[in-house]
């Protein structure tokens, strides 16, 4: 399975991963409570009396280097021998965080390495058209549906991103599967539900183009997850998702294809902008996590003539 094979060639590469000093107390700093930073963080033993450090943008050198600090997906890419656990703003073909922290703890769980697989898959963009093929909100959805609820503050979305990560450990839920109805996760699929109306109006607003090479591409600006699935649905053989997220009008944004791949076209940009990157299966590519200078017209432009 793709996981293990990862999992075992990262223990071949982090032979620290059981030098951490167990009897260390430790802090968490963060940038943004997505399920890989939190489920990292329960894997590394993340306990609500933890301090815990908001990173905005990314973690302080001298942050980065404190060794009772895990630093989770804000800085510090390639170097878990120091607790930081990222995969962003590097050329190295680094997993997800939670990759990481599985093998960095030395795991061994079964059902947990199909977890931290089920949300590799999630957080490269991956598609999920050959399990997520039944009626139902799935593990995303509902996290993704937490995440709305709680949407007022960042520090609320952690601390119960970690309550259902645990629950759902601790049950063994399925993550291939849809979730069962529990009743406290009742307001979570509501708000995942509100969600899915609210995006499907955005698709009035996709801007559509046409490569070099006759493909159709699409960009839409919206500050909702499920863009690029979005785009799919509309027509769109690549797509350009921007405004998840912003800061000082930087727009953050990704360029994904579930037909090409994405990492031919990233030394392309990376000459234009430092700071992109991806994973190494190229479904999906990403600006620098404080958003890109690029416009749409400058992003269209380097798409269309790629492509």
């Amino acid at each position: 399975m793709v996981s293990t094979v990862i999992r075992t060639f990262y223990c071949r590469k982090l032979p620290y991963q059981t030098g951490a000093n167990q009897n260390m107390s430790s802090t968490f700093a963060f940038q943004k409570p997505d399920m890989d930073t939190v489920l990292s963080a329960v894997i590394l033993g993340f306990d609500s009396a933890d301090p815990l450090i908001e990173c905005s943008p990314e973690a302080s050198k001298e942050l980065l280097a404190r060794p009772e600090v895990y630093c989770i997906e804000c800085g510090g890419s390639g170097q878990v021998d120091l607790r930081n656990f990222d995969h962003h703003d590097t050329h190295d073909l680094l997993p997800p965080a939670c990759v990481q922290a599985y093998s960095f703890k030395g795991c061994s769980n079964t059902y947990l390495l199909q977890l931290v697989k089920y949300v590799q898959w999630v957080d490269e963009g991956r598609r999920f058209s050959k399990y997520h093929c039944q009626e139902g909100l799935y593990l995303s959805n509902v996290y993704s549906g937490m995440l709305l609820m709680y949407e007022s503050s960042i520090l609320e979305q952690f601390y119960h991103g970690v309550q259902l990560f645990k629950h759902v450990i601790e049950k063994k839920i399925d993550p291939w599967k849809p979730v069962p109805k529990i009743s406290e996760w009742s307001p979570y699929f509501h708000h995942k539900n509100l969600q899915r109306q609210q995006l499907e109006k955005y698709a009035s607003q996709i801007n559509y183009y046409q490569t070099n090479s006759g493909l159709t591409a699409g960009y839409l600006c919206a500050n909702l997850p499920g863009t690029h699935a979005l785009l799919r649905r509309s027509g769109c053989t690549l797509s350009i998702a921007a405004g998840l997220s912003k800061q000082n009008d930087l727009l953050y944004t990704t360029i994904s294809s579930n037909q090409l791949s994405m990492l031919k076209l990233l030394p392309e940009i990376s000459r234009i902008e430092k700071g992109w990157g991806g994973p190494c299966h190229g479904n999906i590519i990403a600006s620098p996590k404080k958003g890109t200078c690029l416009s749409e017209r400058d992003l269209v432009t380097l798409v269309c003539n790629f492509f």
